[in-house]
């Protein structure tokens, strides 16, 4: 059964690496051959037209010392058969002379074609246009004819169609078709032999990461021919060696994070998602009153039943931003807590819970009640012998210091008021250094 899966798993690896090359080698010829048909087409279409050029001119050479007057028309038809291209000749006034394929005297005046106004400029016209004569579409060459006296006095014309273009190269088709089929079959049987000499380290090389992966690194890997196949056997070797090396350390270091955990003063609480416990240490067990022996992976509802801690939790989940509250849990004695929570990120930095961190801030709390008490009680004790300086001084300032008597009952007054003071602020001097 386990040679047979084995067997199985060797011919959809080959498959699996035979199937690629087979792709991209019938990719590669498909292009190919949509681009040598290009290029064999545009050659063939280059071709024809020197060859339309280049039989226009031997016309022209063969007309110089022709009377079109009395032009056998014989020959251009003996030279349309050879040739398989439609021969025209025109006059300087654009009349049809002859043509090879349609009677001269019912065509109408070539003047304004194209190809024959370049010609009777001196130059070679080229044209390709539809034929309503034909009803196909024709390229066509004109060049000029010269009498002996170097005037130009015709325009010959030779020209094909299309169609008979396309028929013509058409079998050219069939043998690119042919060579890639051909050349696919040789290539397939090379990529076929390829691959199973690719697969053969890959399975020994799969077998032995599956011992790997297992737990098991007392048998190494034997080193396969191919070199880069080698430095991978190598590199799993050398993984195999210091695998058992790093799990050892992560142990250690998952015991080391436990023992700071539960050494922290503040409380740690991570839940999921689904706001079941990841992670909690003892201290956040003692703030929370927590009764549960095992608490990893049950809800947060199970062992912490604080409607406030639930809400700051689905905040930090629904908003995915980092938040911090205090809030008061009213038991037989009210904490107080600071709460700072933020989004729980993997190592890939994908989203994976929410991690809070719970400080028991009752006793600086009830520090900070002590001295608000004590600012508002020091403020009271001021505004007495402030109130009491002021009022003697505006009656001395009113003019009380005429009586002797008075003004010295005010200015003792005044004296022990400042006296008061200046104890109040001794005390508080001294409640400073003492606090720090």
């Amino acid at each position: 059964m386990a040679s047979f899966a084995n067997g199985k798993l060797k011919n959809k690896l080959l498959w699996n690496v035979y199937y690629p090359y087979l792709l991209f080698i019938l990719l590669a010829l498909v292009l190919f051959g949509f681009y040598a048909s290009d290029v064999f087409k545009d050659l063939y279409y280059s071709r024809t037209l020197k060859n339309l050029e280049s039989d226009a001119s031997l016309i022209s050479l063969h007309l110089q010392t022709v009377n079109l007057d009395s032009l056998n028309i014989h020959s251009l038809d003996i030279f349309d058969k050879q040739t398989g291209e439609r021969v025209t000749l025109i006059d300087t006034l654009g009349k049809v002379i002859a043509d090879t394929r349609e009677n001269a005297h019912e065509m109408e005046n070539h003047s304004r074609r194209p190809e024959f106004i370049d010609a009777f400029r001196g130059k070679t016209g080229f044209n390709t246009r539809y034929s309503h004569t034909k009803q196909t579409n024709y390229i066509y060459i004109a060049v000029p004819v010269y009498s002996t006296d170097g005037k130009i006095k015709a325009a010959v014309r030779t020209s094909v169609s299309e169609d008979a273009l396309n028929s013509s190269f058409a079998p050219s088709y069939y043998y690119i078709v042919i060579g890639g089929f051909g050349v696919l079959i040789l290539i397939s049987l090379i990529a076929l032999y390829a691959s199973r000499n690719i697969t053969k380290p890959l399975l020994e090389l799969e077998s032995a990461a599956e011992r790997f992966s297992s737990g098991d690194f007392s048998e190494k890997i034997f080193p396969p021919k191919n070199k880069e196949l080698q430095s991978f056997a190598e590199s799993l070797n050398r993984m195999a060696e210091q695998l058992g090396e790093k799990l050892n350390i992560i142990g250690e270091q998952k015991n080391l994070q436990q023992a700071v955990l539960e050494s922290m003063k503040e409380g740690v609480l991570a839940v999921d998602y689904d706001e079941k416990v990841l992670l909690i240490n003892n201290t956040a067990e003692q703030i929370l009153d927590v009764d549960i022996d095992d608490v990893t992976g049950r809800t947060l509802q199970e062992i912490a039943r604080v409607s406030e801690i639930h809400k700051f939790f689905k905040k930090i989940i629904n908003e995915g931003n980092p938040r911090e509250s205090e809030i008061v849990i009213q038991h037989e004695n009210d904490k107080v807590l600071q709460l700072s929570g933020t989004i729980l990120l993997d190592e890939s930095d994908n989203k994976i819970g929410v991690l809070v961190v719970l400080n028991d801030i009752s006793g600086l709390r009830h520090l900070d009640n002590l001295k608000r008490d004590l600012v508002a009680n020091v403020s009271h004790e001021l505004k007495t012998p402030i109130t009491a300086i002021k009022g003697f001084v505006e009656v001395l300032r009113d003019g009380e210091l005429e009586d002797k008597k008075k003004a010295a009952r005010f200015l003792n007054i005044v004296y022990k008021h400042t006296e008061r003071l200046n104890a109040i602020v001794e005390d508080l001097l001294t409640l400073s250094r003492l606090e720090r």
